[in-house]
């Protein structure tokens, strides 16, 4: 055992499976908006490895009956799902009704199998090229973005799961899929 053998980070067992691993996912079970649960002792998150996960966020969206639009997970720090009726009249920073114009119609059909299609799967280009720095994030809205996917569950999934292995991410907070209305993934 060498001297700073100690300061090495030790696997971590993921709480679904037991198996332990070097690196989880933080899985936060409480909608992002719903601040009066946020503390409940009930509800406490839990640390997943990827097939638990996806499994997980899977079990999510086969549950959620209404639309959503996926943004191309980028960056570790997170990712959460809000409903567009939630960010309405607060005057937030960053606008997200641009995204709005990438939800799918009710006759939309998955791009991969003909499927009915209750998601959209937005590239990373979607997000406009700021000039400043700090400046709020701004997204560009479906005629200014061609890169995006109608998708069915199963092939939204599979394009998630992708992302997540190809970029190597492992969330330190993931807020899940939870109630109804549309909304999106960011």
């Amino acid at each position: 055992m060498g001297f700073l053998d100690f300061l090495k980070a030790k696997p971590k067992s993921c709480q679904s499976c037991q198996k332990e691993y070097p690196n989880l996912h933080k899985y936060n079970p409480i909608y992002f908006e719903n601040k009066e649960t946020r503390q409940s002792p009930l509800l406490i998150p839990r640390l997943l490895c990827n097939d638990c996960f996806l499994r997980q966020v899977k079990e999510d969206i086969l549950n959620y009956k209404d639309k959503i639009v996926f943004i191309e997970p980028q960056l570790p720090e997170g990712y959460s799902f809000r409903k567009f009726a939630d960010d309405e009249g607060k005057g937030n920073k960053v606008d997200y009704t641009p995204l709005k114009t990438f939800l799918p119609q009710d006759n939309s059909t998955c791009n991969k199998c003909g499927q009915t299609a209750r998601f959209t799967w937005v590239f990373g280009t979607v997000i406009k090229d700021s000039q400043f720095r700090g400046e709020p994030l701004k997204f560009k809205n479906k005629d200014e973005c061609s890169e995006y996917k109608y998708l069915c569950a199963e092939h939204l999934m599979e394009e998630f799961s992708e992302s997540i292995k190809d970029n190597e991410l492992f969330f330190m907070e993931f807020w899940p899929i939870k109630g109804f209305g549309d909304g999106y993934c960011w």
